[in-house]
């Protein structure tokens, strides 16, 4: 079993007995009955309008930020032991099951952390957010994403595969037919970003946090790419000198218009964001008195 977990990805979770049964319980109570018609909603008795004190914190360990913004707290995940850098899990928001896919850097217990695992997507990590979204859109059940991404992992292991496995989850996310909504709540850098749910592959709204940032790549490999040499020429021409790298990727409000992300939210209010925002795609109006009050529009300048 563990192998099955941890290696080859063909097992949701593991247990006892007891926890398993438990555990099959409640993802079928989660889970619609067929896509059309969905007997898992479940009257929301949480309060929408709360503020997610301290969930920035989180931004690393988004387990742990998808289980803050649920009604009542209620995370369930799956595929854990498998590519933890990717987190596949379903969550209930405002009565609804909602299926969410997060780039996962570290794991914390009880503030301390317990495990690293970088900001890299790899082939593992894709796969299994490509098989996630596909069971999602089978099921009808939106697609929550939150994008903390500098790139693809530099391995032996990922070289192979990432190339496949990338694609397989850009389409996935393309071709899914779903309230489709994704955050930005740290990094968004290169291909890899745009393969988290971007505006640019169908996501219906994308949110971003102020603190986000998005460019192709980092700045210190930026900066070593600019500062590299030039090959030698037989008659070399005099060339005007480059622009200084920034030392930070670009601001959110700067980056918007050329990636496509529309809007800025502050991260207190995210459940009443993400709850407005999946009521929206659907074409349902917003239940039980919801209020959204940080949502910035960002000018809407066109990209050449």
């Amino acid at each position: 079993a563990k192998f099955q977990s941890e290696e080859a990805g063909n097992v949701c979770m593991t247990g006892t007995e007891e926890e398993i049964l438990s555990a099959i319980h409640t993802l079928v109570s989660v889970l619609p009955a067929n896509n059309e018609d969905d007997l898992s909603y479940d009257e929301c008795g949480d309060d929408l309008n709360r503020l997610c004190e301290g969930l920035e914190s989180f931004s690393g360990d988004t387990a742990a930020a998808l289980a803050l913004i649920s009604d009542d707290g209620f995370y369930m995940e799956m595929k854990k032991a498998y590519a933890p850098s990717m987190v596949t899990a379903f969550i209930r928001l405002n009565g609804t099951t909602v299926g969410c896919v997060a780039n996962r850097s570290e794991s914390l217990e009880n503030g301390e952390k317990t495990a690293e695992y970088g900001t890299e997507l790899t082939a593992q990590g894709c796969e299994k957010a490509a098989e996630f979204v596909t069971f999602c859109d089978a099921f009808n059940i939106p697609v929550l994403t939150l994008v903390n991404t500098t790139g693809y992992k530099g391995c032996k292991c990922t070289e192979k595969k990432i190339a496949k496995a990338a694609a397989r989850m850009t389409y996935a996310f393309a071709n899914a037919d779903v309230p489709k909504v994704t955050v930005m709540i740290g990094k968004a850098n290169g291909t890899a970003g745009l393969s988290m749910n971007s505006k640019s592959i169908g996501a219906d709204i994308v949110y971003a946090w102020k603190d986000a940032s998005m460019s192709m790549m980092d700045a210190a490999p930026a900066r070593a790419a600019a500062s590299a040499p030039a090959p030698v020429q037989p008659t070399p021409a005099p060339a005007p000198a480059a622009a200084p790298v920034q030392a930070a990727a670009p601001a959110v409000s700067n980056a918007a218009p050329a990636y496509e992300y529309e809007d800025v939210s502050g991260d207190l209010e995210l459940i009443s964001v993400i709850a407005a925002a999946i009521a929206a795609s659907e074409g349902k109006s917003a239940a039980n008195g919801l209020v959204v009050r940080s949502i910035k529009r960002v000018s809407r300048r066109s990209w050449r």
